[in-house]
């Protein structure tokens, strides 16, 4: 249900961005406003008392919830994981700055792309030259990506519900607005660096994943030390190792030079970095959802397990089962490939296997909800696994009456 849960907010979010509406930063603006005039005396323990009455209310509220329309039914509580992923994850909320970045860039208009990432980023006040602007909108991306998709996705998969995710965007956005508060910002910048720990080991790794491995790797394990925050200096480091590119190094800001070092490796940051920096993000996030699903069909066969070894009427057809589901699945792959070759030609056959891509994930995803439902109206699986036994019947004899298309080939001078 989780997987289900982030790939609906994320096409969601694509469709309607929440950076389109104002009301949820309003809301947390004036929250936040609301607790420093309430406690900030100028000490750390105010600081604690703040953040814990900002933070765990909305958290336990959510837990809650969950347990109640859980209770309800499977469905309400997706609901609701889908509503806080949707407040809470996705890129739209900071990817129209780096889309303008982009468009100016490639256009010509520096000037343009130079006034964005200000606006992005906070005045500074520095006429800065393409390559420190095409550089600096690549680590806001990396580093908004993360705290905005993957930094939600871990949190949200540890706790109850969508705790984990409303827990994580609220420490995020108190670290950030209280870091120059003090000592009474410094417990929200310690809390939000424990959560911060895993999780940013866990996007560099995505990166190193998705990209140049080696490199990836080599950067941060030695490059990532030495950046003034840490846990920034991971993601920017392995980021930039696996693009090629090079970030950091000194700029010029509001306060003074700020004497940054040098992260990565490979060339300077150019206007084809851009669109490499999209995909990798891409790609990292598609590698969480694609691991995310194979640990719930895990989970998944494992509970068919238990519940074929209750339908079965002995051993030996648990293994006659066992053995002609794993046969026909170990010659699906290689025999639905070679087929769709013969019958489209290969030509067609990126086309070919992108379209039935999208129908086998109706497949995958109605057949267990079918089961469950089945489960739920009966007491126990085995009329859903009929219904979907006869149906995979049905579709072999389909699939035996089907003609293979006639193939016009050019002629062969």
């Amino acid at each position: 249900m989780s997987v289900l849960a982030i790939i609906a907010a994320l096409v969601i979010e694509q469709w309607r961005p929440l950076g389109e509406r104002k009301g949820v930063s309003a809301a947390l603006a004036a929250w936040g406003s609301l607790l420093e005039r309430s406690f900030n005396g100028g000490q750390r323990d105010h600081g604690i008392v703040a953040w814990l009455v900002a933070v765990l209310p909305p958290v336990a509220l959510a837990v809650v919830l969950y347990g109640v329309l859980s209770a309800a039914g499977w469905v309400f509580a997706l609901a609701f994981d889908i509503a806080v992923l949707y407040l809470t994850l996705g890129f739209r909320q900071f990817s129209h700055y780096f889309t303008d970045i982009q468009v100016a860039i490639k256009s010509g208009d520096v000037d343009r792309a130079r006034a964005l990432l200000e606006e992005w980023r906070g005045a500074s006040g520095v006429v800065r030259t393409r390559e420190e602007v095409v550089r600096l909108s690549i680590e806001e991306a990396i580093l908004a990506a993360h705290r905005h998709v993957f930094g939600v996705l871990l949190w949200y998969l540890i706790l109850p519900g969508p705790s984990g995710a409303i827990l994580y965007r609220l420490a995020a956005y108190l670290a950030t607005r209280w870091r120059h508060l003090g000592a009474f910002g410094r417990f929200a910048q310690q809390a939000f660096h424990v959560l911060e720990w895993p999780a940013v080991r866990l996007t560099a790794a995505a990166f190193a994943l998705v990209g140049d491995f080696e490199n990836a790797v080599d950067c941060w394990r030695t490059q990532a030390r030495s950046w003034p925050d840490p846990d920034a200096g991971v993601l920017l480091a392995a980021g930039a190792g696996a693009m090629g590119v090079r970030l950091g190094m000194p700029v010029q800001e509001v306060e003074g030079a700020q004497p940054r070092p040098e992260l990565g490796v490979g060339e300077e940051a150019d206007g084809p970095f851009l669109d490499t920096t999209v995909g990798m993000l891409w790609r990292a996030l598609v590698l969480w959802v694609a691991v995310l699903a194979g640990a719930a069909l895990v989970a998944y066969g494992s509970d068919l397990l238990q519940r074929a070894r209750g339908i079965a009427t002995g051993p030996a057809i648990l293994v006659i089962a066992a053995l002609v589901h794993g046969t026909g699945w170990g010659l699906r792959g290689p025999f639905m490939q070679a087929m769709r070759a013969d019958y489209f030609g290969r030509g067609s056959i990126g086309m070919i296997m992108g379209l039935s891509a999208v129908i086998l994930l109706i497949g995958q995803i109605g057949g267990p909800i079918l089961a469950g439902l089945f489960a739920d109206w009966t007491g126990d699986y085995r009329m859903g696994f009929t219904i979907l036994a006869m149906l995979s019947g049905l579709g072999s004899l389909f699939f035996l009456m089907a003609k293979p298309p006639a193939i016009s080939h050019p002629p062969v001078k």
